[in-house]
């Protein structure tokens, strides 16, 4: 109740790090306009990678995307596997594909007594585009959308369970494009996140960020959620 959650201790940070690579330049792309180095997209990028379920190296678990989590669409109506959505996003490539792991939430999700809890993620299965109807392969029951409920989209795809992907500590882990990560030892708090960009005109990616102190392993970046009761009411 609010009364217990005026005197709950504030939240320790978490001690989980993150570290990004590119892979070695490959052979099939000397004819591409970018040099021959590891990053071997064509666009710009900011990948977001972000933790999905709490834990440490051996049970979190992670996403990612490569628009930095942009991709997202207000839910207006459930029923089953049937989400109804407010837009499809702005085109094809900033839109929704047969496939693709997407997160549903709302407001209780990112704003309730533990802020910042994961939404539950779902594969598509088929896309209505004339009634705005997404279909999951598995039917959507906890999302209520009276809460600003969302559909939000991700690129993991190898791996990839409606529990996130595995941190495999002390591995290397390919995103795509030439790029890795890797995650040190620790405890990794839900929503936390570590955004990566990458450059095609130097083929690499901005790793360590910039403005960081330099080390190859960086800790995360969270959005801090204060709540503050008014009143306790015996």
């Amino acid at each position: 109740d609010c009364c217990t959650e005026m005197y709950l201790p504030a939240k320790v940070a978490a001690s989980g790090t993150l570290s990004a690579q590119t892979t070695g330049g490959s052979s099939d792309c000397s004819c591409q306009p970018t040099p021959s180095a590891g990053y071997r997209g064509l666009e710009n990028q900011l990948y977001r990678v972000e933790i999905h379920k709490a834990g440490n190296q051996a049970t979190a678990t992670f996403k990612w995307s490569r628009e930095n989590g942009s991709v997202v669409v207000a839910v207006t109506n459930i029923s089953g596997a049937d989400v109804v959505v407010d837009s499809r996003g702005p085109d094809a490539n900033l839109g929704f594909q047969v496939g693709q792991w997407v997160e549903l939430s709302d407001d209780s999700y990112l704003f309730g007594p533990a802020p910042n809890q994961p939404g539950e993620l779902f594969q598509i299965q088929t896309i209505s585009a004339e009634h705005l109807t997404i279909t999951m392969t598995g039917p959507v029951a906890q999302i209520d959308t009276t809460r600003n409920a969302r559909l939000r989209r991700w690129e993991q795809s190898v791996s990839a369970t409606p529990n996130g992907v595995a941190l495999s500590a002390g591995s290397w882990l390919d995103l795509e494009n030439g790029i890795q990560v890797r995650f040190g030892a620790g405890q990794f708090v839900s929503g936390d996140y570590w955004l990566i960009p990458a450059r095609t005109a130097s083929g690499q990616i901005e790793w360590p960020p910039c403005g960081s102190n330099g080390a190859a392993f960086q800790p995360p970046n969270r959005i801090q959620v204060a709540r503050a009761p008014l009143a306790c009411i015996h």
